[in-house]
């Protein structure tokens, strides 16, 4: 396309207020020019407007922090060709600011898009082995969330491939086992009582 060096990927995510962001470039483009960026910035609100109707959607740059200075040699160029654009740029964003709703379109380079985005499937795998084991945040019983930390399990548990190895650990341990649930993709998570014997593995 004219005026288009590269392309990008953009990934959509849902955010806390009901809303959409989407995040570009998430993996096309390891390595990128200023105004690569500047590029993807305005084919994200292009694509932002024409799928999600918003007339100025809000532009943001990924970065370290929402001060002007903040982030490495390509992040600070970047910023001065965004801030020049007749677009709604809204300046840095960090990455607690994706699900926050307070950006509507997420700019960086392919290599941070992609950490961010494997990031996140990291924590949707554990959200959903949360709802397999019929847990809730509001009162935690295996899966507890920590403050400024992340997520950790409050009882060891097993997991394996649904076969002859449950059927095993079950034979061995009937006693142990306290709950059993079936997630996604055929995975059995089985938590036991037992600290001594038990853990959490994911195959």
């Amino acid at each position: 396309m004219p005026s288009v060096d590269r392309p990008a990927l953009a990934a959509v995510f849902p955010t806390a207020v009901s809303t959409v962001a989407i995040l570009l470039d998430v993996g096309a483009n390891v390595d990128c020019k200023p105004e690569n960026l500047e590029q993807f910035a305005v084919m994200g609100e292009i694509y932002f407007r024409s799928m999600f109707g918003t007339r100025r959607p809000r532009v943001g740059l990924l970065s370290i922090g929402e001060e002007e200075t903040k982030g490495n040699e390509l992040t600070r160029e970047a910023f001065q060709l965004l801030k020049r654009l007749p677009l709604n740029f809204i300046g840095n964003v960090e990455g607690r600011d994706i699900y926050s709703g307070k950006v509507d379109v997420i700019v960086a380079d392919g290599f941070v898009g992609n950490v961010a985005l494997k990031t996140s499937e990291g924590v949707a795998n554990l959200v959903r082995a949360r709802e397999a084991l019929g847990d809730a945040a509001s009162n935690p019983r295996f899966v507890e969330t920590v403050a400024r930390r992340g997520y950790r399990f409050q009882v060891p548990a097993w997991a394996s491939a649904p076969g002859r190895g449950v059927r095993e650990l079950r034979r061995r341990h009937p006693h142990r086992w306290r709950h059993r649930a079936r997630g996604r993709r055929g995975v059995v998570l089985l938590c036991t009582s037992d600290p001594a014997r038990g853990h959490w593995s994911h195959r």
